[in-house]
């Protein structure tokens, strides 16, 4: 994980009340400059990441979403980590459904490795990896993706 990341984990854990105010405080920066929100995050981003984030189209998506994120977005952020740093309350070697994953291997937000841990405890997952691509591989691999979950 990143630096950041790993700082957020750990307030999640100790001092969730500065994790939320964190949020709410840079979802207000972002909805006011949702451009320089992004241009920071891309900072934290792997190269295929800032790539897809450069094309026009994607770019005034992600600043339009950002622009519009609601009073409880910050709220929501920090419950994610909160959740993500906890016990889940269950057992992944409990899990028999079919589980598929999609990693790039560049992600530096979900980190390859937290793919691989989840996959061996599963005993029925399947787990694609993907050589440079980062936490965005959705935006290119959308179709590959539902094929996949519709076979």
């Amino acid at each position: 994980m990143t630096r950041p990341t790993k700082v957020l984990a750990t307030l999640s854990r100790k001092r969730s009340k500065i994790l939320r105010a964190f949020f709410d405080i840079e979802i207000a920066f972002a909805r006011r400059w949702p451009a320089k929100a992004l241009d920071v995050m891309s900072k934290q981003l792997p190269p295929t990441d800032v790539e897809l984030l450069g094309r026009p189209e994607l770019r005034a998506l992600f600043e339009g979403d950002v622009r519009r994120a609601s009073r409880t977005t910050g709220r929501a952020q920090a419950q994610d980590f909160e959740l993500f740093a906890s016990d889940w309350g269950f057992d992944l070697a409990a899990i028999t459904v079919p589980v598929v994953l999609w990693q790039g291997d560049a992600d530096r937000n979900v980190p390859p490795q937290h793919a691989l841990v989840m996959h061996e405890a599963m005993s029925n997952s399947v787990l694609h990896t993907f050589d440079g691509e980062g936490h965005f591989l959705v935006i290119d691999r959308l179709e590959e993706i539902l094929v996949e979950l519709q076979a």
